[in-house]
């Protein structure tokens, strides 16, 4: 090409055959064309060091040099099944254990976490969190979700946080009552 604008074309197939893969919801793709001047100065899409381009092009009246596309996800309340892997540490659960996540009633989650199973067998009460649709803000209501032995509640005072549209990530900020304990805990969760 010797002249701007200038279309190239990408086929989901080429992507495909590139990365050796299938596409799935929520990949993402970033692609750049390098741009060689007429006097032979080289700037690369994605050089190894430094940032791509650099000024002259990137501040080119109406020009972009890279694109990215994204394989949209829509919200599906039954995409979030199965069992999640804990991100970071909590109280009850190491970062790699896992949680089991299953789809409620409406757009309702259940989240079986607490009290960790390894503990014993304690009394064990889905977590319900509410998702809406549209913004994948998550609320967390008042509500009890599991008992340790002695009759102790382990409850949830509140709850707030976000889902991924694509059913693989879920991040919680929650406020917990265990007996006379109140404090906050986080729960990220990765499928």
């Amino acid at each position: 090409m010797t002249s701007f604008p200038a279309p190239i074309e990408v086929t989901g197939a080429q992507l495909t055959t590139l990365f050796d893969s299938t596409i799935k919801r929520g990949d993402k793709f970033e692609i750049g064309v390098d741009v060689t001047t007429k006097d032979g100065q080289k700037f690369d899409a994605f050089p190894l060091a430094g940032n791509p381009y650099g000024a002259d092009t990137a501040t080119l009246p109406g020009s972009r040099f890279s694109i990215t596309y994204v394989a949209d996800c829509i919200f599906n309340i039954a995409d979030f099944n199965g069992y999640y892997t804990v991100l970071t540490k909590t109280w009850d659960y190491e970062a790699g254990d896992s949680v089991e996540v299953r789809p409620g009633v409406g757009n309702t989650l259940l989240i079986t976490a607490w009290p960790n199973p390894d503990f014993g067998n304690f009394i064990r009460v889905p977590m319900r969190v509410t998702v809406d649709p549209v913004t994948y803000i998550a609320t967390v209501p008042m509500q009890v979700v599991g008992e340790f032995a002695g009759g102790m509640a382990h409850g949830i005072d509140e709850g707030t946080g976000t889902v991924s549209p694509c059913g693989d990530k879920i991040t919680l900020s929650l406020m917990f009552m265990v007996g006379t304990y109140y404090g906050e805990q986080s729960l990220l969760l990765w499928k």
